[in-house]
């Protein structure tokens, strides 16, 4: 699908020939622009080869070596890291907070934190398929808890550690 260029009135515009798009579809220049300036800027960069390592020397090779020998499995680390990042959104945060302290509805959830049901529930999901809440149905009500006590010792740790 090639643009082809058009004239109408002062701006130049590009009409786009393709048949999924209603005839007479017209992006104005500004607008191709915007676009064009969005897509470089969030363009992923592509990974490159690493530079040569660091010419530095080892003072601890016995440290740098246990380390290495410590180092987690790319698969667990990569669990661990997705993991905490559903600590790192502050709606689940207050869903795992209000938890700690009883179980809780969805439609209960969503009250407490003044949005709806549905983006409540979005949350949820996301919390159940990391293991940190469970749930339980009561007729058609659905209750959620923290799925173990470490759930709960986690969250608190982590608020003493911010409150030192």
């Amino acid at each position: 699908m090639a643009p082809r260029s058009t004239t109408s009135h002062a701006t130049a515009r590009f009409e786009y020939e393709d048949a999924r798009q209603p005839s007479g579809f017209f992006l104005d220049n500004n607008l191709l622009m915007i676009i064009y300036e969005y897509m470089l800027r969030y363009k992923k960069k592509e990974k490159s080869a690493p530079a040569e390592l660091c010419q530095c020397r080892i003072i601890h090779a016995e440290k740098v070596q246990r380390a290495k020998d410590a180092l987690l499995p790319s698969g667990e680390s990569d669990r661990l890291a997705d993991f905490f990042k559903a600590f790192a959104d502050p709606t689940r945060l207050k869903i795992l907070w209000a938890l700690t302290e009883e179980e809780m509805c969805v439609c209960d959830l969503a009250a407490f934190l003044g949005i709806s049901e549905s983006a409540v529930s979005h949350q949820l999901r996301m919390l159940r398929q990391m293991a940190l809440v469970a749930n339980r149905r009561e007729g058609p009500v659905l209750y959620y808890r923290l799925n173990d006590d470490h759930v709960n010792q986690l969250v608190r740790v982590a608020l003493d550690h911010i409150r030192e």
